[in-house]
């Protein structure tokens, strides 16, 4: 179909380039075009992931979509003729669209049921040990989460003690810096000296007592087993749960606007589809929508 004569002219045979499958030495094979057996001279192995050959095959659909496009960017609608164009234009690009879909199944078709078969397989195992690490999991996490308990039973403990000790280290301390203040007071009276003079000469005295030693305590270590084969620990984090999305704040809703809405709009399009004509917080409304459909049985490129 030429795209700059909208009538219908001679159909375009296309066909696809000639490709030998591949061929091992000692078989026997068929041209493909002349039903002549292949000499062993003529007998080529093509390697299947060559992406040169589909280059080749969709150089005819990148020729034929750039007519498309140069005559989509200046078509101009204005009368019954000129729309019965675009119309049969728009046929035309459908039907090509159909034989370019037609040609990616048939040609990922082989491929596509070996890597099911892969995914298939590989898959199944990998399930399995998922399954067989998730029950070596259970256990070890059990395990593990008593030790936590434990090493934070210790840990609290150890604080406690921690407190008692410091807290008698401060006492003494303290009482040493009111014996010391209370010597040092006496004495200055002794000397003669004022009663000003003899709490400045207390506070000086209290001053130069050390404080007490700070009681550092040594936190068990967490749980940590390791192997040749990988290491295990109780990892934590903060997790959540919402009860009720109506009482989250507003700002959760203003940044996700867009997700919000993708995510409702199913069940409006449902509501509105059903009859339902008012809807809180929404606009219903008619739309004009070019409804095409393309023939099948036009066989311009069916042998694209």
């Amino acid at each position: 179909m030429d795209f700059l004569n909208p009538e219908p002219e001679e159909k375009k045979k296309f066909t696809e380039p000639r490709y030998d499958d591949i061929y091992y030495e000692g078989v026997a094979a068929l041209d493909k075009i002349s039903g002549e057996p292949i000499t062993e001279q003529e007998l080529v192995i093509h390697d299947p992931f060559d992406p040169a050959r589909i280059d080749d095959l969709l150089k005819n659909f990148h020729d034929e979509v750039d007519k498309m496009a140069q005559k989509a960017q200046s078509i101009v609608v204005i009368d019954d003729a000129s729309c019965h164009i675009a119309t049969l234009m728009e046929g035309q690009a459908g039907q090509l669209y159909n034989a370019l879909e037609k040609t990616r199944v048939k040609e990922k078709a082989p491929y596509k049921k070996m890597t099911d078969y892969i995914d298939g397989n590989i898959g199944g195992l990998a399930k399995r040990i998922q399954q067989i690490r998730q029950r070596f999991n259970l256990p070890i996490t059990q395990y593990l989460a008593k030790k936590e308990n434990e090493r934070r039973e210790a840990e609290r403990k150890a604080k406690e003690e921690a407190a008692r000790l410091q807290a008698e280290l401060d006492e003494k301390a303290r009482i040493e810096r009111e014996k010391a203040a209370e010597e040092a007071r006496l004495k200055a009276i002794e000397e003669g000296k004022t009663k000003k003079q003899a709490e400045a000469e207390a506070k000086h005295a209290a001053a130069l007592v050390e404080d007490a030693p700070t009681i550092v305590m040594e936190a068990p270590a967490e749980l940590k087993i390791n192997t040749d084969a990988g290491s295990a620990k109780l990892a934590e984090s903060w997790d959540f749960e919402i009860l009720n999305p109506m009482m989250l704040p507003e700002s959760a809703f203003k940044i996700r606007r867009e997700q919000v809405i993708a995510a409702m709009k199913p069940w409006v399009s449902s509501q509105v589809k059903n009859g339902i004509r008012e809807i809180s917080g929404v606009r219903i409304f008619k739309v004009a929508k070019l409804k095409t459909a393309t023939k099948r049985d036009y066989k311009t490129f069916e042998k694209f």
